[in-house]
């Protein structure tokens, strides 16, 4: 019984393949975990069962979606209400981009609070941000607020480039000063 030997260039051409496919196989995997932080539909259901929770008020539940550094923040907000407070309705109005790793959703609330039972309608602004933990709230507040602090904010951001811009007048000033005699 003879065996045979298979040539080397068959040899090296199939040790090509399986190489070939080992790193095609890694790229897709590499590939699905920037998917996550890219896909949009991943952090929507995220937030859509955090927003369930609230409706049926299982704070704690919900919390679990909370970045741990506002997650007593969070709790101690709805505690305050005790069994008094009533979400009616949570309805996702936006999702958009907001840095690489950050989604802005604003939400249409609906809820009263007992024996008051007038139904009120406010608009939230959440922050979810994307990490090893996967997708967590980092901030809500009432839409206002938000603006309130984007307005603060983009005019914290014109005077410190106000100020940059002063200071390279006062630079190119002093170079032209020095060449005086």
């Amino acid at each position: 019984m003879s065996t045979k030997t298979l040539p080397p260039s068959i040899l090296c051409l199939a040790l090509f393949g399986l190489i070939a496919a080992g790193s095609v196989g890694c790229a897709s995997t590499e590939k699905s975990k920037t998917d996550v932080v890219t896909n949009p539909e991943d952090v929507q259901r995220k937030i859509e069962d955090f927003h369930r929770f609230m409706v049926w008020e299982l704070f704690d539940r919900a919390s679990s979606s909370v970045h741990p550094s506002y997650r007593e923040t969070f709790l101690g907000r709805y505690e305050e209400y005790g069994d008094d407070l009533n979400i009616v309705e949570m309805e996702m109005k936006s999702l958009k981009r907001h840095g690489p790793k950050s989604m802005r959703v604003e939400v249409e609330q609906r809820w009263y609070v007992e024996p008051d039972m007038s139904v009120n309608d406010e608009r939230f602004v959440e922050i979810w941000k994307f990490s090893s933990a996967g997708w967590l709230l980092h901030d809500r507040m009432k839409r206002d607020e938000w603006r309130r602090r984007e307005k603060e904010r983009r005019e914290s951001e014109a005077s410190s480039d106000s100020e940059d811009d002063g200071a390279e007048k006062n630079a190119e000033d002093e170079d032209t000063d020095a060449t005086k005699p």
